[in-house]
């Protein structure tokens, strides 16, 4: 009876866990400041993991390189999107503190399923963060200066 138990809750945990991981294209980055262009974002579509193009003046969306990073840089940002925050999901659309007010920089994230786009924009500065996502906004910038 107990090992039935296990068995049943492996499962609904194994559920919960892919509903967060669906989404089509899971988007994350940092904003350097209010120069344009001074920014680092990273996208996951399709088990393959891309870096922002430079900008360019004028440019009003970001530009991703169609050539993919090597895959082991792919399984270190699927532990980022497998891991998200329900925090974050239950709070969709939203801005936490006031990224980029003082030239800062800011946390840029974006998840996508089914033509339904999610967005959120961070603050760097910690204590502007909410209490419960301040462990993986850490782990997202670290992330990005290692890829």
């Amino acid at each position: 009876m107990i090992v039935l138990a296990g068995f049943f809750c492996k499962k609904i945990n194994t559920e919960q866990k892919s509903k967060k991981t669906e989404a089509d294209t899971f988007l994350f980055g940092v904003d350097g400041g209010l120069r344009p262009g001074n920014y680092t974002y990273f996208k996951i579509q399709e088990e393959k993991i891309y870096r922002n193009q430079p900008y360019t003046v004028g440019q009003e969306t970001i530009l991703f390189d169609t050539n993919s990073l090597e895959h082991n840089k792919y399984l270190l940002s699927k532990e980022l999107k497998e891991d998200f925050p329900d925090y974050l999901l239950n709070h969709p659309n939203q801005t936490f503190g006031c990224p980029n007010c003082a030239d800062q920089g800011a946390i840029h994230i974006e998840m996508e399923h089914n033509g339904v786009l999610k967005i959120w924009d961070i603050d760097t500065e910690i204590n502007q963060q909410p209490v419960e996502i301040r462990s993986y906004i850490k782990r997202l910038q670290q992330l990005v200066s290692q890829l």
